[in-house]
């Protein structure tokens, strides 16, 4: 009889030390994903909140998810004009079309090899506030942002979609490869390539003719489908998930 209780007590006590060991497990567990919730939170993001994520919200996202059809692309290339870049990457090259509502001619003077962003810029609408452009359409902002290198080109455009009335809080949820997402596009100029073509009104600006065409395209598309990211239209573009900052970087190499 001793010798069953002394079994029975042995054990009890190693289920609880064993469920202590579990539950002592879980809480460490816990600890650690509650860090890494904090770092995640930490990282820069364009827009100071995150959305809810609610029904209305998601409601605005997923009206876009016909984004590549057949009937929003011939809706989208409509008596536009086609311009095909052959682009590299790494060592091979591929083809990006991009469509715009006007001439590049218009704004591209090939004697003088000047181009006239600031008037693209005017002739759709964007405005301008601190640091960034900006367009306004009901509720959204769309935000415009150049970041210029030390050799004066255009190394990354921003593309990010806000409230107009709060324009540090995000339009969109972050789905990931969807048209409702911020995008960055980092821009990168391979040795040899020409940047010749000075910005007008610009202290030294220069861009190439293909990056012109990039550029028009993008500040004009507020005019084709302003709720969306324009990169997300164009067939082939590399682009790399980034949900912590809540973009889709996107990468154009020239040469």
């Amino acid at each position: 009889m001793k010798g069953k209780i002394k079994k029975i007590t042995s054990f009890l006590l190693l289920f609880y030390f064993s469920l202590f060991l579990v539950i002592s497990g879980c809480n460490r567990g816990n600890k650690k994903n509650t860090n890494t919730s904090l770092s995640e939170t930490s990282v820069s993001v364009s827009c100071s909140e995150e959305t809810s994520g609610d029904a209305e919200h998601l409601a605005k996202e997923r009206k876009w998810e016909d984004y590549y059809s057949d009937e929003v692309l011939e809706e989208i290339h409509k008596d536009k004009f086609k311009y095909t870049l052959y682009v590299k990457y790494n060592k091979d090259y591929r083809e990006l079309d991009f469509y715009l509502p006007v001439d590049i001619k218009t704004y591209v003077d090939h004697d003088n090899m000047t181009y006239d962003m600031y008037q693209v810029l005017d002739d759709y609408g964007w405005q301008k506030e601190d640091d960034y452009y900006y367009y306004v359409v009901d509720d959204l902002m769309v935000k415009l942002l150049f970041q210029v290198s030390e050799s004066s080109q255009i190394e990354m455009i921003r593309y990010d979609f806000a409230y107009k009335d709060n324009p540090e809080e995000c339009y969109y949820t972050y789905l990931g490869w969807h048209p409702t997402d911020n995008m960055w596009l980092l821009i990168n100029f391979l040795p040899g390539c020409h940047c010749d073509y000075l910005i007008e009104g610009s202290d030294g600006l220069y861009v190439t003719y293909e990056e012109s065409i990039v550029l028009t395209y993008i500040i004009s598309w507020v005019s084709v489908r302003p709720y969306t990211n324009p990169l997300i239209f164009v067939p082939h573009f590399s682009i790399e998930i980034n949900e912590y900052a809540q973009h889709g970087k996107y990468y154009i190499n020239f040469e």
